[in-house]
């Protein structure tokens, strides 16, 4: 359900839309306990083995390059979205060439990242993982790209034509992270290559090298587990294999705008009710000055009440305040 409320207040001649979404974002509250097997169906949500296509973004989406082939690092880069992931809101990432993607806010240490999923390398956690390991690429250029309507867009990271080190001809996979915005389902899809891979590598997610989940092969049908950090057995997944790791959605529903507390000329506090609040345990708000063209993310509340601040007097907003469950 959506509502809006126009506000106009003499004084300060500030204009507010307020928008109320029950779109399916997921979250999990820091407060709460948190665990990475809701991305895996081993504490809730769900990890899906799938045959698929592998279609490479190679000449649609964005390239860049690496500081090197090997032990590599570039970003961050632009999601183009907010994606929430182990109860933090995200919205650009780091990518490397030794197969992850990650959230930490300082560029991680290059050579110190090859794994297992428990590795204490400086800046590395939080991690997505589609294939860590000692690799090298056959160039310096990697791909990501931003698909979709506002919503449900996806963001895709691609490393292409890659190897372990030291790289050799013929390439042995490509690899793609992809990123859903409103479900935050995190997609695995391989290319299995010509070239040969003798060495182990991890596959899954971390939140810190204490709390991760991984897969125990490269098969159609792998077993995630909170306690495997990399895989049993050297190799690399089949063409068009897909390894989906998704949390739970949020079932509430109900949600509607209270009242304004306080409206002051540069901050503005609301609250709302959510009459079945269901598995939520906090919300999202964002912020749009731009007729809800783009959002910025604001943070996180685990109540029903919000306080914006940093508001400009004449100037329309639309808020959206977005129900959240554990991850």
């Amino acid at each position: 359900m959506k509502k809006k409320l126009l506000l106009n207040k003499s004084k300060t001649s500030l204009k507010l839309f307020i928008l109320l979404s029950c779109i399916n974002f997921l979250f999990i509250s820091q407060s709460k306990a948190q665990t990475i097997g809701n991305y895996a169906g081993l504490t809730g949500g769900t990890f899906t083995a799938a045959s698929g296509t592998f279609t490479s973004i190679s000449s649609t989406g964005s390239s860049f390059s690496f500081t090197s082939a090997d032990d590599g690092t570039f970003g961050p880069i632009s999601l183009g979205f907010t994606f929430i992931y182990m109860g933090v809101p995200y919205t650009s990432c780091f990518v490397n060439t030794n197969g992850y993607l990650s959230f930490s806010p300082i560029a991680p240490a290059g050579g110190a990242t090859y794994g297992p999923l428990s590795t204490t390398a400086t800046n590395f956690h939080p991690a997505i993982c589609p294939y860590l390991g000692d690799l090298q690429g056959s160039s310096t250029t990697g791909y990501f790209q931003t698909s979709g309507s506002a919503g449900s867009r996806v963001f895709t990271f691609e490393l292409k034509d890659w190897g372990v080190y030291t790289y050799t001809a013929p390439p042995s996979f490509s690899v793609q992270v992809k990123l859903y915005e409103g479900t935050g389902k995190i997609e695995f899809v391989y290319d299995n290559l010509s070239g040969s891979q003798s060495r182990l590598a991890s596959i899954g997610l971390t939140a810190s090298s204490s709390q991760y989940v991984g897969l125990n092969d490269v098969s159609s049908s792998p077993t995630p587990s909170l306690t495997t950090t990399a895989i049993t057995t050297a190799g690399k997944p089949a063409s068009g294999q897909i390894y989906r790791f998704e949390p739970p959605t949020n079932t509430g529903s109900g949600l509607s705008f209270g009242s304004f507390t306080s409206i002051k000329t540069q901050s503005l506090s609301f609250n709302w009710t959510h009459s079945t609040p269901s598995n939520t345990i906090g919300y999202l708000i964002e912020r749009s000055s731009n007729a809800g063209s783009t959002y910025t993310t604001l943070g996180t509340t685990f109540t029903n009440t919000y306080t914006a601040t940093g508001l400009t007097p004449n100037t329309s907003y639309i808020f959206r305040i977005t129900p959240m469950t554990e991850g």
